[in-house]
């Protein structure tokens, strides 16, 4: 039982550390850690027991609120994490079901609830959005900061319109990317210490998505071609793009491990590279090389599955 209190509060403190702003923020997204860790390493009643623990205290702490968010999106996430890497499934199938039934859950009882109070969901979103950049408008006028306040200013309906209608693809696409980061963590914690034995075999440099998902991407291209007009077909085209590009831009990412892994460059100096890559405008090209990696396969690992 001493491990499950240990990830519970690890757990309380990554989910309270995003009461600061930016980094904090970043920080509760891996809040799933400690859960999913023990989950695997001590079982399922002990991995269970570290996220009840942890809800009760945030729900003692921040309220009821606090704690079904913790539980739906944080804790479920862990609870499908742990599963799939007990149960040894493919990498892109734990972290597809990890980031994914989290959105689909809270999507729902989201949707419930404000159509049993008589409101739009989409509504309330577009009314949500423009309140928040109100907010930071305002606060960057205190600051003194006209230009970024001008800025946000300019922000038209059009833009409201249009990223709230996106906001599918931008909650799946932020939720698998979180259960990757939490997966790969967790899992390279594992293997560090207790070896590969127990779990899936294949590192990242190693991962790509199964090729016949290029049609996927082929079909939402094929939404946006200039001879459709209608508005819905060009939102759901436009969510799916964001989503596939998302997901040939982690391909890209893992043939530029499998590069810098060749070239022997240690992990720390590889990590710069990739947090270099992605935050310039070089990030642009990681989905052309995801893309490109189906057919010219780089890494020659097709033959081995």
């Amino acid at each position: 039982m001493k491990h499950a209190m240990a990830a519970a509060v690890i757990t309380v403190i990554l989910y309270a550390a995003g009461l600061v702003p930016v980094i904090g923020q970043a920080v509760m997204l891996f809040a799933p850690v400690p859960a999913t860790f023990v989950y695997v390493r001590h079982g399922r009643p002990i991995g269970l027991s570290a996220i009840a623990v942890s809800t009760l205290i945030v729900g003692m702490i921040a309220g009821v609120m606090s704690a079904a968010v913790l539980l739906l999106i944080f804790g479920l996430m862990a609870v499908c994490m742990g599963e799939g890497m007990l149960r040894r499934m493919r990498h892109e199938a734990v972290v597809i079901a990890a980031g994914l039934l989290p959105v689909m859950l809270a999507a729902m009882f989201l949707w419930l609830f404000l159509a049993k109070a008589g409101k739009s969901p989409v509504g309330m979103l577009e009314q949500y959005l423009k309140d928040s950049i109100a907010d930071v408008i305002r606060l960057y006028t205190a600051m003194g900061l006209k230009e970024a306040a001008d800025l946000l200013s300019s922000v038209s309906e059009k833009f409201v319109f249009y990223m709230v209608r996106l906001m599918p693809s931008i909650a799946v696409t932020t939720a698998v990317l979180q259960a990757a980061c939490c997966y790969g963590l967790v899992r390279s914690v594992i293997v560090k210490k207790y070896g590969e034995a127990s779990l899936a075999r294949g590192s990242f440099s190693e991962w790509y998505a199964p090729d016949k998902w290029v049609w996927g991407l082929v079909f939402s291209l094929a939404l946006l071609m200039p001879g459709i007009d209608a508005m819905w077909p060009k939102i759901a085209g436009w969510n799916l793009v964001i989503t596939f590009s998302a997901l040939y831009a982690v391909q890209g990412m893992a043939v530029l491990e499998y590069a810098l892994k060749k070239a022997e460059l240690p992990a720390f100096a590889r990590g710069i590279i990739h947090a270099v890559v992605i935050a310039l405008p070089s990030a642009l090209l990681l989905p052309v090389l995801g893309i490109v990696d189906i057919w010219a396969d780089f890494r020659k690992l097709r033959h081995v599955r």
